[in-house]
């Protein structure tokens, strides 16, 4: 019996490692679909209910103060539960997740990712406003934007959008369905749907916003933390939206682009130099 319990046990090893090494080369997550479609469904329909407004600002026009509040608190109200609901969303689904963790806050790791990716992504925006057409995207929003409705759009542009398209397109798309232990595909698939969200019309304004999400994607996946990407984003719309309203012309943004690229790089030169999160200890002063 003793031999008969030798001869029968390893043959049931190769097949629990052969289970597991078809679960190792699986790409998604065994998430129920029912749960993925309803914190996405779900985050993508608030947020499209707030930037609802955007196309009636012509409409807006010459109304009177109090309708111009009312439309703001309307817009304001849906954002914070847009926001919320996201948030609520992504903290429920990395619950569980080691994606992130508890592990220690490398910021030296962070500040050096959030300045190559801000580099990055100003750079390839300038060029691609150099090289492509004006967006279908901006054509959009030159049409909506007004004197009543200029604070609604910085607000949904520079803050609202970056937070909210951050946790919908990096935080739960993401999470919800690629497994742990994968990079790049998440951050290419990520990306893919969120130059679709942005821009449908050609080829060429879909690459431009593809490279830009796969720069937001790697910021958030090399740190593990979202608000990387999120303060990226903020930044690359902080500086399209400054161009679009003060329509500096092409010379114009290269030097604000070249001015700073100067300063994050004396940034990062001050982090290796002084070190962040104790790594590099101040030497002792000889007295």
């Amino acid at each position: 019996m003793q031999e008969e319990q030798q001869t029968t046990a390893p043959l049931n090893k190769p097949e629990l490692s052969k289970a597991n090494r078809q679960k190792e080369k699986r790409f998604f997550k065994s998430t129920p679909i029912s749960h993925t479609i309803y914190y996405l469904l779900i985050s993508f329909l608030l947020y499209q209910l707030v930037s609802v407004p955007l196309p009636f600002g012509e409409y807006i026009h010459g109304r009177s103060l109090t309708f111009i509040i009312f439309f703001i608190l309307f817009v304001g109200i849906f954002a914070t539960i847009a926001i919320r609901f996201a948030y609520k969303s992504y903290q429920e689904i990395m619950t569980p997740n080691v994606r992130i963790g508890s592990r220690h806050v490398n910021f030296k790791q962070v500040f050096k990712v959030f300045a190559v990716s801000l580099i990055a992504v100003f750079g390839f925006s300038l060029l691609s406003h150099l090289v492509v057409s004006t967006t279908e995207n901006q054509t959009f929003l030159e049409k909506s934007i007004n004197v009543n409705t200029a604070v609604g759009f910085v607000v949904m542009a520079v803050i609202v959008a970056p937070i909210l398209e951050e946790l919908i397109f990096r935080g739960l798309l993401i999470n919800l369905i690629f497994k742990d232990n994968l990079f790049w595909l998440p951050i290419v698939v990520s990306a893919a749907f969120f130059a679709w969200f942005h821009a449908t019309a050609n080829i060429p304004q879909y690459l431009v916003y593809l490279v830009i999400g796969i720069i937001l994607g790697y910021a958030y996946m090399k740190t593990g933390r979202l608000l990387t990407s999120i303060l990226v984003h903020m930044a690359n719309n902080l500086l399209a939206t400054f161009g679009f309203f003060l329509s500096l012309s092409a010379l114009d943004e290269v030097l604000i682009v070249a001015a700073e690229i100067v300063v994050i790089g004396g940034l990062l030169w001050f982090a290796e130099k002084v070190g962040l999160n104790g790594e590099n200890k101040p030497q002792e002063l000889n007295v």
